[in-house]
């Protein structure tokens, strides 16, 4: 999946519409995290919705930066918890 994302991304015009809201760096890579208002019963329920979008995140901001994305996590507003994305 994720070489499919980086090709994409590579073939692409340069244009992904989306906002990051947080990249964090650590000893290890980057980190992002994406804050999410939506009502939901379950963290499961994020995960499913949104994977593919920080998977995508994480290309893009490791082929703009080439450094290592290492963690990539939602944080719901609704149920007030990180969510780490595998």
């Amino acid at each position: 999946l994720e070489d499919d994302i980086f090709e994409r991304i590579s073939r692409s015009d340069g244009m992904i519409k989306g906002i990051i809201d947080l990249v964090y760096e650590t000893d290890e890579g980057l980190v992002i995290v994406d804050y999410k208002s939506d009502r939901v019963m379950t963290a499961d329920e994020l995960r499913e919705r949104y994977t593919k979008q920080l998977r995508i995140y994480k290309a893009a901001v490791e082929l703009t930066t080439e450094k290592p994305v290492v963690g990539l996590s939602l944080y719901s507003i609704e149920l007030e918890q990180e969510i780490v994305i595998e």
